[in-house]
């Protein structure tokens, strides 16, 4: 099915970047069609940092409607080297102006703010498949709907679709990759009074290997699992990937105490960290992770993504 319109932007990719992006275009009146390919915003996301730079953006663009995120911050953080325990402030440090924000609430907001513009619209459950090239200009998507196959047209088509981008994989643009030498695993649980309500825990894992915990505004903690690239692998085979049973045995009694608890499965972040050769094509634009994938150290990668939105904004 071919849809007759023709929109001044089709946003592939509702995370952060496209949500943010398309309440900026529709704010300046364009038509702008944001394509989701999953049914609501609550999957698992991994992170939830944003640094205090990606949260002025989000001041910008939500006024005082950013109140309404659940937000959290901690203002200490307790390092765990077996039995001893250092606990320290962490004012001063970038961290004492970084926020945790579930992102389901974020993208749900600036969604709801984009739909006041009568020229927006959000499809959910809409996946793109290829791109529509005529005349060498990229000109429209085709994807794969609720209601079967679909030609969508636009002006421009922007992938704003992550670090697994279709829209940069059809335009055949190669990422410059910056070895890695770790992965993450995410989980999140109950790790009871591990750590005070203001503070986050980082413990050094014998054998190598890292476990931090942070409050989620969501509810319970986040917990990364640091583990040497490739060593989910081994895990994996070794039958222990779907827990982090293996990490209690190697950290202290009190940790291992707490993720005993009610924790739920742990998720892969396979770490990539580089940029895209080209950030263009004609009738084609990439933004965020699509563009730069980029490591989780630090929680940079929600804080680029919405610097990248008001650049392009600025130059469209």
């Amino acid at each position: 099915m071919r849809d007759p319109a023709i929109h001044d932007a089709l946003l592939v990719g509702v995370g952060p970047a496209g949500a943010a992006l398309g309440l900026v275009l529709a704010r300046r009146g364009l038509r702008v069609t944001a394509l989701e390919r999953h049914a609501d915003f609550s999957r698992e996301f991994r992170g939830e940092g944003l640094q205090q730079s990606g949260y002025r953006v989000l001041q910008e663009l939500l006024g005082a409607d950013v109140e309404r995120l659940p937000t959290r911050r901690f203002t200490e953080i307790q390092l765990a080297f077996g039995p001893r325990v250092v606990r320290g402030s962490v004012r001063g440090a970038d961290l004492e102006h970084m926020r945790l924000v579930p992102q389901p609430p974020l993208l749900e907001l600036l969604t709801e703010r984009a739909a006041r513009y009568p020229g927006y619209r959000l499809e959910r459950g809409v996946v793109v498949r290829d791109l529509i090239v005529e005349d060498g200009r990229v000109v429209g998507v085709r994807a794969t709907g609720p209601d079967g196959p679909r030609e969508l047209r636009a002006r421009l088509v922007i992938g704003v679709d992550g670090r697994s981008s279709i829209v940069r994989k059809r335009l055949a643009i190669e990422l410059d990759l910056l070895a890695q030498r770790f992965d993450v695993l995410w989980a999140r649980g109950d790790l009871g009074e591990l750590m005070p309500a203001d503070c986050a825990h980082a413990e050094v894992l014998r054998e190598g290997g890292l476990v931090i915990a942070f409050h989620s505004p969501a509810g319970g903690q986040q917990i990364g699992v640091i583990i040497e690239k490739g060593g989910y692998r081994r895990l994996r085979d070794q039958g222990e990937a779907a827990s982090l049973g293996w990490v209690r045995e190697r950290c202290s009694p009190r940790t291992a105490a707490a993720l005993a608890g009610d924790v739920g499965k742990p998720v892969l972040l396979d770490v990539i960290c580089g940029r895209a050769r080209r950030w263009s094509a004609p009738g084609a634009l990439l933004l965020g992770d699509a563009a730069h994938p980029m490591s989780p150290v630090g929680a940079q990668g929600i804080n680029m993504a919405l610097r990248d939105v008001i650049v392009a904004a600025n130059h469209l």
